[in-house]
């Protein structure tokens, strides 16, 4: 498979938005890149120079990868590695693969 349906993104596009207050988004946004089937939510800073022209560094949060089975979710380590988040497991739904990065109960992606 190689297209996430359009449903899946406007979801996780949702998902992105309510993560961080409006108050705060000039300090961090948490937004996505889209690449084949695979989906990278990342966390945005503004740049450390302050120059408001700048660009936002990113650093990514979590990865899922649609197949024919579901959607399989990644975790990222320190080196910015994608691994199989193996409590998460693989064969999820969009929506499941988003409440378990939202509880991040091993505090993997959000620390």
């Amino acid at each position: 498979m190689s297209q996430v349906p359009e449903s899946d993104l406007a979801r996780i596009r949702g998902f992105c938005k309510t993560r961080v207050p409006p108050e705060l988004l000039e300090q961090v946004r948490i937004d996505f890149r889209v690449r084949g089937a695979a989906v990278t939510i990342v966390e945005c800073r503004p740049p450390w120079s302050g120059d408001p022209g700048g660009e936002w560094t990113e650093q990514p949060v979590a990865r899922m990868r649609l197949d024919s089975t579901g959607w399989t979710l990644f975790c990222f380590d320190r080196n910015g590695h994608a691994h199989w988040y193996e409590p998460g497991g693989r064969g999820l739904t969009v929506m499941q693969a988003l409440a378990e990065v939202e509880a991040d109960p091993t505090c993997i992606f959000w620390g």
